[in-house]
C-alpha cells in the first residue's frame, strides 16, 4: 500500500491546483457510458470555457484591426458664430503622406497572429490537464476494482481458514484495514479528479461513467527526436511568437520612419451669412510637421528591440532542442517500462497468483503465504499504475516541449482563420 500512498502524494498537487475548474462554468450536460481519452480531449478543446474565451478574444482582434483602419475617415464639421449670424459646415479629412495607416493595419495583423500562437499554447495546456485528470480517474477506478476484489477474496478465505494464531489474525486484520483505507482514498481521488475533468470538458462526468484505458495515447508514427525538433523549430508557439515579435518590431520601425512625413488635414464646405444674406464656399489645408527628434529616437528603440529579439531567438532554439531531447528520452523510457509491465510483469503476476491460489486450495501452502502473495500482487499492480501515470505525464511534457498535439488523431478545433 506504500506505492498507493506515494501515488496520492504525486497527484494531490495536480488535483488541488485544478480543483477550482469545477466551479468555473455551468455543467448542464453529462458524460455517461464509456468515455475514451480522445473523446475527452476533443470535448475539452471544443467546450472548455477558457478556450472559448480565448477564441472570442481572437475574433475581437478582427474588429480592432478594422477600427484602427477607420481612424482617418472623413468627419463632419460645424462652426457657428451666432453674434454675426455666420454658419460654416463641411467635411474634414486627414491625409497621412507616409501611409502609416497601412502600417498600423499590418501591426494589427501581427498582433492577431501573436494571439493565435498564444491560443495554441492554451490548447496544449488544456490537453495536458485533460490527460492528467483522465489518467488519474482511470487509475483510481481500476485501483478500486482491484482493492475490492482483493479485500473480498482475503476476507472470504480468512473466514474459512483454520488454526490461525492470534498473531496471524492480527496481521490479516492489519492488511484488511490497510486495503479499506486505500479503497476509501481511491474513491475520494476519483471524485476530485472527476470534478477537475468536468471543469475541463465543460460537461459533468456522471458516477456511472467508466473511462477507457488512456494507454491508447501514443505519438504519431515516424516522429523521431530529430523530426520533433524540426517540427518545433517551425510550429512551436514560442517560435511563432518570436517570429511575430520580430516582424512586429520591424513593422514598428517602418511606422517610425513613416512618421517623418507630414500629416495634411484638408477641410471644405459651405459658409452661410444670414446677416448679409449670402452664401459661399471655404477650403482649408493644415500641415502638421513631424518632430524629427522623436521619430529618430523611436527608430533607435526599435533597432535595439530587433537586436534583442534576434539574440533571444538563438537562446530559444538552444533551450528548445535541449528540452525536446530530455522530454523525448523520458517518454521513451516510460513507454518501454510500461510495455515491460504489460508484456511481461503483469502476465507473470497473473499466472503466479493463479498458481498460488490453486496451491492454497489444494492445501499445499498456508494462509499466510497466500496473504503475502496477495500483498505482492497489490504492490506490482500499484507499480504498474505508477508507470502508467509516468508515461502519460511524459507524453504531456513531450507535447508541451514540441508545442503541438502529437496524438495519432488530434480532434478538430475551431480556431478563427486569418481573413486579411
Amino acid at each position: 500500500m506504500q506505492a498507493y500512498r506515494n501515488e496520492n502524494k504525486k497527484t494531490n498537487n495536480f488535483i488541488f491546483d485544478n480543483f477550482f475548474l469545477c466551479f468555473s462554468c455551468p455543467l448542464n450536460a453529462q458524460v455517461t457510458g464509456v468515455l475514451f481519452l480522445q473523446q475527452a480531449i476533443s470535448s475539452a478543446l471544443q467546450n472548455n470555457p477558457e478556450l472559448q474565451l480565448a477564441r472570442g478574444n481572437l475574433e475581437a482582434a478582427d474588429l480592432e484591426i478594422i477600427a484602427e483602419a477607420n481612424l482617418l475617415n472623413p468627419f463632419f464639421i460645424f462652426d457657428a458664430d451666432t453674434g454675426d449670424k455666420i454658419y460654416r459646415f463641411g467635411l474634414q479629412k486627414a491625409f497621412e503622406t507616409g501611409r502609416p495607416g497601412r502600417i498600423r493595419r499590418k501591426i494589427g495583423q501581427k498582433q492577431k497572429a501573436l494571439r493565435r500562437a498564444q491560443l495554441e499554447v492554451r490548447i496544449i495546456e488544456v490537453e495536458e490537464r485533460v490527460i492528467d485528470a483522465f489518467t488519474d480517474v482511470f487509475i483510481n477506478q481500476e485501483r478500486i476494482k482491484l482493492l475490492e476484489d482483493t479485500f473480498s477474496f482475503i476476507k472470504t478465505e480468512q473466514e474459512e481458514a483454520e488454526d490461525l494464531s492470534e498473531v496471524n489474525q492480527l496481521l490479516v486484520e492489519e492488511e484488511l484495514l490497510d486495503i479499506l483505507q486505500g479503497l476509501e482514498d481511491a474513491k475520494i481521488e476519483v471524485e476530485k479528479a472527476k470534478l477537475v475533468l468536468a471543469g475541463l470538458l465543460g460537461k459533468e462526468v456522471s458516477e456511472e461513467t467508466d473511462l477507457g484505458n488512456p494507454r491508447e495515447l501514443k505519438v504519431k508514427d515516424g516522429l523521431t527526436k530529430e523530426k520533433l525538433i524540426e517540427i518545433a523549430l517551425k510550429k512551436k508557439p514560442e517560435i511563432i511568437e518570436n517570429d511575430m515579435e520580430l516582424e512586429l518590431a520591424q513593422t514598428l520601425r517602418e511606422l517610425a520612419k513613416a512618421n517623418y512625413w507630414p500629416l495634411i488635414i484638408a477641410d471644405a464646405g459651405a459658409e452661410v451669412d444670414f446677416e448679409e444674406e449670402n452664401a459661399g464656399f471655404f477650403i482649408g489645408v493644415d500641415i502638421e510637421l513631424p518632430v524629427l527628434g522623436i521619430e529618430k529616437r523611436q527608430i533607435m528603440a526599435t533597432d535595439r528591440r530587433i537586436e534583442q529579439i534576434k539574440k533571444g531567438r538563438k537562446i530559444l532554439e538552444k533551450n528548445l532542442k535541449l528540452e525536446i531531447s530530455e522530454a523525448y528520452e523520458l517518454y521513451e523510457f516510460t513507454r518501454k517500462r510500461l510495455e515491460d509491465y504489460e508484456d511481461s510483469y503483469l502476465p507473470k503476476k497473473d499466472e503466479l497468483i493463479s498458481i498460488i491460489r490453486q496451491k492454497y486450495e489444494d492445501s499445499e501452502i498456508s494462509f499466510m503465504d497466500l496473504l503475502k502473495a496477495e500483498k505482492s500482487k497489490l504492490r506490482i499492480q500499484n507499480n504498474y499504475f505508477d508507470a502508467l501515470f509516468d508515461f502519460e505525464d511524459a507524453f504531456s511534457n513531450l507535447e508541451k516541449a514540441v508545442g503541438i498535439s502529437l496524438t495519432e488523431s488530434k480532434p478538430e478545433v475551431n480556431i478563427p482563420k486569418e481573413d486579411f
